[in-house]
């Protein structure tokens, strides 16, 4: 049996268990915001930013997410506007064919 003939002892380059357990977390910026950032204004004041929200570790523009809210909720009453709608034509076709049918008869 030649040296190339033999099974691997050890698989190459392959993370122990511990590496694995921790995850990315090493890779991730684990800083906690306990305060608003300050962000420095044209008339060289701090303030926070406007409308932003830190949530689960992912920063949200509120000011979007309503605007959005607002669209989709539009779009609902659009679509139920419609629904209504076809529910009144579907019961003017109801009515003439039960009509047509007794006539008929």
């Amino acid at each position: 049996i030649t040296e190339k003939d033999k099974p691997a002892d050890k698989a190459p380059n392959l993370p122990e268990d511990e590496e694995l357990a921790v995850g990315n977390n090493s890779y991730l910026d684990m800083t906690v915001k306990t305060e608003p950032e300050k962000v420095k204004s044209d008339a060289g004041g701090a303030r926070s930013p406007e409308g932003m929200v830190l949530y689960k570790g992912a920063t949200i523009d509120i000011a979007n997410l309503l605007s959005r809210l607002e669209r989709s909720e539009r779009d609902r009453l659009a679509v139920e506007d419609k629904v209504r709608d076809q529910q009144a034509d579907l019961d003017v076709l109801r009515a003439m064919t039960s009509s047509s049918e007794e006539t008929t008869k």
